[in-house]
């Protein structure tokens, strides 16, 4: 196999709303860089076509990028180009957030003066040039050139560095060829996209618009005086010395008396004043606004399409992201840790002739921790149908619990995994320390790998620095910090995951189903998919088809399962399925 690099240049960041590209560089491994343009003239445009196609149609040459989905976007959507499916690709980002997931910045410019002193001065020059000519288009070619040229010799540079590394470890090479995989997914979940609901966004946004009138009046007349509830000076001039509420929290850089939400939800708790409400919610709706209008920004075209931009594998976790607009971060109608929620997720709905489709994976988080921790007894459970949080419930409260008692014995259960002690467990469950002992103790001594497992993940970081998920990817952790190796574990797993179904369910979509199921988008453990109501009739065991797939991962030993629900209206309307 041949191996080229290929990094392209663009007049912005969106094909899809109407950005191209306008030169492109081939780069080979003897750190020979070949530079192509499509806007100097039509013979140089009509060279640059032919050696792009006759690149691409070349299955003989691996294609390494940095960050190939961006290439792999305007290929498509923008010069409509043919690739051969059995094109090999590689990426040097996911390359370097597979071996680096610590590192401050996974960009070229940065990883290759990080690595070996790669000069990014001229990188600098034409940040500056482009932002002052209205696009790198703009910059004169005597600049661009060796700037394109430094782009396809430090992709070869990192290539050369990590690739070896990588393929020589089996477990790690197979989860690098699942992220390659993952990111052809992600793109066509990218080019499909989402449909923003501009009507009911509306009424949305003017709801909000006069709850934030209304909490302006309502404070001015409890304080006597107009402030702005958005500065964090002011809050804390009217609740630390207007009120003389107790400081609980400093702020990390500046040292001042911290005013974020959980400081406010926490006074709220102990001082009765509606001039927490009055804040809470006017931060909440006010941040509401700013997200309706990013959702407003991003849709495009007569059906207002958002094409939000998926980061496969962004976060030190491995866990997906989606940005350009935030779609992950949407509340729902009632948030625990949010008394005053934005329902956003009325600002989405199915396109027409199409019902949307929500698979979540059920108690994901402490199937994954029995899964690390290779609890038996739970295995067992598990293994026959039984509710593991249901025989917590039994510890602490007999065989008579009510179902609230089995939910506090839920979070219990996770509160003793990631470090709780006695004395917090008793407040979770609502119980005296003497009252919660005995069921503390059966617990210790019945699941003591579950009831060790931070403790038992400490010991790990400190003594190798790194935590390793099922699926051979090495995470490491902050040393000052060992305690979130429990964390990275269990979401490194769960995106291992979701990430694996999307390859699956997009694969059997294509091929049973001739491509007219869509995915949509990945919401932490959850697939939304646009389904085809002339589909309708097959939906429960295509449903239980696609649940196979999310759940068939052979690294995997507890069995998951996937809970569906389905609106036919907005996606805040979604309602649960039972296959």
């Amino acid at each position: 196999m041949i191996y080229k690099s290929f990094d392209i240049e663009t007049t912005g960041f969106s094909p899809y709303k109407g950005d191209s590209i306008f030169a492109y560089c081939i780069g080979h491994e003897d750190g020979k860089v070949d530079v192509y343009r499509f806007d100097k003239g039509l013979s140089e445009r009509v060279l640059a076509e032919k050696v792009l196609r006759t690149f691409f149609n070349n299955t003989n040459i691996a294609k390494v990028c940095h960050n190939y989905k961006f290439e792999l976007q305007f290929l498509l959507v923008n010069l409509q180009l043919h690739i051969p499916g059995e094109t090999e690709w590689h990426d040097t980002m996911l390359m370097s957030q597979l071996v680096r997931n610590l590192a401050p910045s996974h960009t070229l410019d940065y990883l290759c003066w990080e690595l070996c002193g790669y000069s990014r001065d001229l990188d600098h020059k034409v940040k500056r040039l482009g932002k002052a000519l209205g696009g790198y288009q703009n910059i004169p070619e005597y600049i661009m050139d060796p700037y394109q040229k430094a782009d396809g010799e430090r992709t070869m540079l990192l290539f050369q560095c990590w690739h070896n590394e990588i393929v020589s470890n089996p477990k790690l090479y197979k989860d690098y060829l699942t992220e390659i995989e993952l990111v052809k997914v992600t793109q066509r979940e990218e080019s499909f996209g989402i449909q923003f609901a501009e009507k009911e966004a509306a009424v949305l946004y003017e709801w909000l618009q006069n709850q934030l009138e209304e909490i302006t009046e309502d404070a001015y007349e409890l304080l006597g005086e107009r402030i702005n509830i958005n500065s964090d000076d002011q809050l804390r001039r009217i609740l630390y010395k207007k009120y003389n509420y107790p400081i609980t929290k400093l702020t990390k850089k500046a040292k001042k008396p911290a005013v974020d939400k959980l400081v406010l939800m926490d006074l709220r708790d102990k001082y009765p004043n509606p001039i927490f409400d009055y804040i809470l919610k006017y931060k909440s709706y006010d941040k509401g606004l700013s997200m309706i209008e990013s959702y407003r920004e991003e849709a495009v075209g007569k059906n207002n399409i958002i094409h939000a931009n998926i980061n496969t594998n962004q976060a030190r976790t491995g866990r997906e992201s989606i940005t350009k607009p935030a779609l992950q971060t949407i509340s729902k109608e009632e948030v625990l840790l949010n008394p005053f929620p934005v329902p956003a997720r009325r600002c989405f709905k199915a396109r027409s002739g199409r019902v949307l489709l929500f698979g979540d994976y059920s108690g994901i988080e402490m199937r994954l921790i029995i899964e690390v921790t290779q609890e038996k007894r739970w295995l067992d459970l598990l293994q026959e149908g039984g509710d593991v949080h249901g025989e917590v419930a039994e510890w602490y409260f007999g065989q008579g619990y009510a179902k609230v008692q089995r939910d506090a014995a839920k979070n219990s259960s996770f509160a003793k995994a990631y470090g709780a002690g006695l004395g917090n467990i008793a407040r979770v469950l609502g119980l005296s320390v003497e009252q919660a002992k005995p069921g503390y103790d059966l617990y210790c001594r019945n699941v003591p790998r579950i009831a060790s497992f931070t403790s038992d993940i400490v010991y790990l970081v400190e003594k190798q620095g790194y935590v390793e998920t099922v699926f051979g990817r090495k995470l490491y952790i902050q040393l000052d910090k060992p305690y979130i190796g429990a964390n990275y574990l269990i979401q490194g797993t769960a995106a291992g995951i979701i990430k694996r179904a999307q390859v699956n369910v997009d694969e059997y979509l294509k091929v049973k189903w001739n491509d007219e199921i869509k995915l949509v988008i990945p919401v932490h453990d959850e697939l939304i998919i646009s389904f085809p109501r002339n589909l309708l009739r097959n939906l429960k065991p295509i449903l239980r088809e696609i649940s196979e797939y999310m759940t068939d991962i052979p690294e995997i030993t507890v069995p998951l399962e996937v809970e569906w629900k389905m609106s036919t209206t907005t996606w805040a309307k979604a309602e649960e399925i039972v296959l």
